[in-house]
């Protein structure tokens, strides 16, 4: 136990220092290529950040532990929503752009009812991870058309600039990815002790971990007044989760992924509904306040305490 605690620490160690290589790296690119910060967020960033949950989800399916890839997945987008737009907005209130709440975000809630939809025969098939697949390809392409504003110039650049700002972008990447790995293998160590279900364990202590590096990318770019780059962050993390990690994994499970009756019945509504009313939130004075951010962060607080207490035996 000793031990996972100290891969712990250390995985987080590496988290923050991965956050801010990638934030640094992907604004520069931002800047210099003429790209919306929005658009890096949601593709670069997003990428980078949504490793862990690759990575788990994926492995969790090869060890025929199906209900971890779909809790990870799902609490992920959870705590993404909740959790890390809350922090972020006590950290530094967001002002948002109107064509993240006009196309961006409902993008997000259509591709989370998407899931809900496809989840209610029991399972996700291998031709719902094709079309889940379908979808995130979809936003790839919505996001290079608007990857560039016309009013907006290339700035030049010397080659090492580049070279540089492309190195942090890696460098970060890869830090992120390990830092949410050795948080989220060694949470699990922690988790195990305390008797709960694999379901529960992804919905939470893992999605916790997986999304570390969400957290920590979106925490520095508030920071940084980059509150784009927090923004496109989730939105574009939530999406690559459930078009890309989710619908990746379906696929090579020659049975589907089944979805356990609980999440089902809870915590897929709870993560639609909660993508739903950030909208709202986020389309009032296009900003996120502090008091909204407090706000979101009481709601994951309320939903890890109720699941915990649901998921213990009578």
């Amino acid at each position: 136990m000793l031990m996972a605690l100290v891969g712990l620490v250390f995985g987080l160690i590496v988290l923050a220092a991965g956050a801010e290589l990638l934030v640094r790296g992907a604004a520069s690119i931002a800047v210099r290529a003429g790209l919306r910060p929005i658009i890096i967020g949601l593709t670069i960033v997003a990428l980078g950040t949504s490793s862990p949950e690759l990575v788990v989800s994926l492995t969790a399916a090869f060890q025929n532990n199906t209900d971890v890839s779909i809790g990870n997945v799902v609490g992920s987008n959870l705590f993404n929503m909740l959790a890390i737009l809350g922090f972020a907005a006590i950290v530094r209130p967001m002002s948002i752009q109107s064509q993240t709440v006009r196309y961006e975000m409902p993008m997000m809630i259509v591709v989370s009812g998407v899931l809900w939809l496809m989840a209610l025969d029991g399972q996700i098939s291998r031709a719902d991870g094709c079309v889940l697949l379908a979808l995130f390809l979809v936003f790839l392409a919505y996001c290079y058309k608007f990857a560039r504003l016309p009013e907006m110039e290339k700035k030049p650049a010397e080659l090492r600039s580049r070279l540089w700002a492309a190195a942090f972008v890696v460098l970060g990447a890869t830090g992120l990815g390990l830092g949410g790995y050795l948080c989220t293998t060694n949470a699990v160590v922690l988790a195990e002790g305390m008797g709960v279900s694999k379901l529960v364990i992804g919905l939470t202590v893992l999605a916790f971990g997986t999304s570390l590096p969400e957290l920590a990318a979106s925490v520095m770019a508030a920071l940084r007044r980059q509150a784009d780059l927090s923004v496109g962050n989730v939105v574009g993390s939530n999406i690559f989760n459930i078009g890309l990690v989710l619908g990746l994994t379906a696929l090579i499970v020659r049975d589907g992924l089944p979805v356990p009756p609980d999440c089902l019945r809870v915590d897929i509504p709870i993560a639609v509904a909660a993508a739903i009313v950030v909208l709202p939130l986020m389309w009032t004075r296009r900003s996120l306040a502090r008091a909204e951010g407090a706000l979101l962060l009481a709601a994951i607080i309320a939903y890890t305490v109720f699941r915990y207490l649901h998921d213990r035996p009578a």
